[in-house]
């Protein structure tokens, strides 16, 4: 029975670990192809249990065989721990080569002080990452589309301002999500001297393009007006969007009548819907021509001007705030390659810097402990430290 016991354990720690490096073919295991990588130390302590019970009944077959696949579940997740030194160093002179060798060299001490000493905290590997210090308002309302009340909540430092400003825009494929989500997040960068303001927009495809953006454009008119109640300085705001946050991030500071932005942060951002549609990714998980579809109201032979104005590699072309990229390495929603494309283009008209973590999958940071969550959070507060206090 313990033969048995042992080579079912090592079964699922087997195919848990599988998924540091299978994608996702369908949307319901999207969460194994994003989650394994980023609870891999985990992984390493399930095989090594696992490991355990196939060598104490090693002098059978079944408890060999236990022991060899319990070793393999230990090695693929191991993978992603052995390049993470190597990334921290590709990420260091990505950093430098796009911001300067001193960038950090014109922040505030005060503001200094609160980044990050380390890009991985290993505790947090483990057991999570703490709760920062913040005042949490939810459900302002800040505008009423088509009968539609849109709201944001505020994360803001216990201490005195006036703070730089961030305005978080969630993911969802344009079809889901809310101001809460990433709380964690924002509550960590308030805790580092921001205030936070994570916005609502309306959902496709109940409506469509560009309501989304208007939206965005209509949090950032009300934000710059109400943001020194609050503590804000509405002359430094950031924006940090993941995913489809991320293009509405970039089409709402190129649209007219905005509050002037300061820096911008995406995370694994849609940057061409035309070419994302004309070739989908392969496995498409989340069916992207539907989703774009949804957004839009057709295809780009339908509606070739709104698949332009929704993309950032067009509507984001001129001369722009300073721009961090974080990309994932096995993303299969937006491709990497988007990113790249983009970030060269930056470049042309402005400062652009791109990080992509090699083993991550689209919405890495759903596990706020996981590595590539805390090498996320690591660089973008460096990034926003340097952006909001440069002169």
């Amino acid at each position: 029975m313990r033969r048995g016991f042992a080579l079912g354990a090592a079964s699922v720690a087997l195919f848990l670990s599988l998924w540091v490096w299978l994608p996702a073919p369908i949307r319901p295991l999207l969460p194994l192809s994003v989650g394994a990588p980023e609870v891999s130390v985990w992984l390493i302590v399930m095989g090594a249990l696992t490991a355990s019970l196939g060598w104490m009944s090693r002098r059978r077959r079944l408890g060999r065989v236990a022991f060899g696949m319990s070793i393999a579940a230990i090695l693929l997740p191991l993978t992603v721990l052995i390049r993470l030194p190597g990334t921290v160093r590709a990420f260091d002179r990505e950093m430098e080569a796009g911001l300067g060798p001193d960038y950090l060299a014109t922040v505030p001490p005060l503001m200094h002080a609160r980044l990050r000493e380390r890009p991985i905290r290993v505790r947090e590997l483990f057991f999570g990452r703490p709760e920062g210090s913040s005042r949490r308002e939810r459900a302002i309302s800040f505008a009423v589309a088509d009968g539609y009340d849109l709201s944001l909540d505020i994360y803001r430092p216990t201490d005195t301002g006036p703070w730089p400003v961030i305005v978080q825009i969630y993911g969802g494929g344009w079809r889901e999500g809310s101001p809460s989500d990433h709380g964690e997040s924002a509550r960590s960068l308030a805790g580092a001297g921001y205030i936070v303001y994570a916005v609502d927009y309306r959902h496709a495809p109940r409506w469509r393009w560009p309501a989304q953006r208007d939206d965005i454009c209509q949090a950032l008119r009300w934000i710059g007006e109400h943001a020194p109640e609050h503590g804000g300085d509405p002359t430094r705001i950031a924006l940090l969007g993941r995913s489809s946050g991320a293009q509405l991030a970039f089409t709402a500071a190129a649209a007219p009548n905005v509050p002037p932005i300061s820096a911008i942060v995406a995370l694994y951002s849609p940057v061409d819907l035309e070419s994302a549609y004309r070739r989908p990714p392969v496995p498409d998980t989340l069916d992207v021509r539907r989703l774009e579809r949804d957004l839009i109201g057709g295809s780009p032979d339908d509606f070739p001007a709104a698949y332009r104005e929704a993309s950032p590699i067009t509507t984001f072309a001129g001369a722009h705030p300073p721009v961090l990229l974080i990309a994932a390495g096995r993303d299969r929603i937006v491709l990497p390659e988007m990113q790249r494309r983009l970030d060269a283009k930056l470049d042309e008209r402005g400062t652009s810097v791109l990080l992509t973590i090699p083993w991550a999958d689209h919405g890495f940071d759903a596990v706020g402990f996981g590595p590539s969550a805390q090498l996320s959070a690591f660089y973008t507060e460096r990034f926003l430290a340097w952006a909001l206090t440069r002169r």
